[in-house]
Formats: C-alpha cells, sequence, structure tokens
C-alpha cells in the first residue's frame, strides 16, 4: 500500500475523532486535496461514516466546497436536489424563450420532479414542443 493511501486512511480516522479541531478538519481537506478524486471521496465517505454529527457537519460543510462526487446521505441529497432544480430552471428557461405558456399547476409539477432522468427528457423537449403538454407526453 503506498503511503498516500495509508496518510489518507489515517486522517480519515484522525478526523473521525479530533474533527471538532477546525485545524484538523483542514489538514484532512489538505491531504485529499493531493490525491486523486476517486480516492479523495472515499476517505471522505469513511471519516463522514466514521464521525458523529458535529463533526459529519464539518465535513459537510467541507463538502460543499469540493468538486468530489461524494456518496454520504447530505451529499446525495443537496448534490441530488441541485442537480433537479439546474434541470428544472433549463426546463422553464427553455420554454419561456420560446414563448410556451406554462400554468401554475405545470410550473409545480416541473420544480416538483426530482428525477434526473425525467428531468432531462423534459429539457430536450422543451427545445421544440409547441405547448406544456407535448412536454409531458
Amino acid at each position: 500500500m503506498s503511503s498516500a493511501l495509508r496518510t489518507g486512511g489515517a486522517y480519515a480516522v484522525s478526523v473521525a475523532v479530533h474533527g471538532l479541531r477546525r485545524d484538523v478538519a483542514g489538514a484532512f481537506a489538505a491531504g485529499l486535496a493531493q490525491l486523486p478524486a476517486d480516492r479523495g471521496s472515499a476517505y471522505y465517505e469513511d471519516a463522514y461514516a466514521l464521525s458523529g454529527p458535529q463533526i459529519r457537519r464539518i465535513l459537510e460543510e467541507m463538502m460543499t466546497t469540493t468538486k468530489w462526487l461524494v456518496s454520504s446521505p447530505f451529499a446525495k441529497e443537496h448534490f441530488g436536489r441541485g442537480l433537479a432544480e439546474g434541470e428544472a430552471r433549463a426546463i422553464m428557461l427553455a420554454l419561456e424563450a420560446r414563448g410556451v405558456p406554462v400554468t401554475a399547476e405545470e410550473h409545480a409539477r416541473i420544480t416538483g420532479c426530482h428525477d434526473l432522468d425525467q428531468l432531462s427528457r423534459w429539457v430536450a423537449r422543451a427545445a421544440v414542443v409547441q405547448t406544456t403538454a407535448e412536454l409531458f407526453d
């Protein structure tokens, strides 16, 4: 096992135990930045799984400033929600730019959808439909 891999694992345990100290959390983030993204993401997930609620909040704050695709409950919820919101916004902008009227009910249906596959289909359709009924077909 390389020293970078051992170091990353040690940081995950250290931050899980001492992560209330911001300097430890900062050292953890700096250490992860030196690793390939997939490895850094894995160590982040390990630290998150090992940590208590207060330390998890600190890790969650760190996660909002990274580009890692992590799968902690926090990351899944916030990353997925952000993507869905972006797709819904793209649909609404495309329909608005094309002059396609959208009722309040249709707007709620679009912005309330969290299925990224469905939203992606609607984004593509928003570029060509004449009515929102066609969007939903």
